[in-house]
């Protein structure tokens, strides 16, 4: 009897080890999963915080390349401007200038 005794406390020990290692297993396999689940959140966090982050610089690219923009165009219009008065001021020279050379040149006759 007491062998017999001691062979089922042996298969009931084994089945408890056996068993707490299938849920050792399970509990292992759930905190993988739990882990990977959590990683790929991270991740996809961190690609939403980068991808704003290189909106809001582009953005930011954008508003100072207008801004630059707008400058050289002031820069331009003023250059114009101060082309447009020395032309405006040398224009009767320029005039008279032309009105002498055809009065010089003579009529054919």
């Amino acid at each position: 009897m007491m062998a017999l005794d001691a062979i089922l406390r042996i298969t009931e020990a084994e089945e408890l080890a056996k068993k707490g290692a299938q849920e050792a297993a399970a509990q292992a396999k759930e905190l993988i999963r739990q882990a990977e689940a959590a990683g790929q959140a991270l991740l996809g966090q961190t690609r939403a915080v980068a991808a704003a982050q290189a909106r809001e610089r582009m953005a930011e690219a954008e508003a100072a390349a207008a801004e630059q923009a707008r400058e050289i165009d002031q820069k331009a219009q003023e250059a114009c401007q101060e082309i447009i008065k020395r032309a405006e001021v040398r224009l009767p020279e320029a005039a008279d200038f032309i009105v002498q050379r055809i009065v010089s040149v003579p009529w054919p006759s």
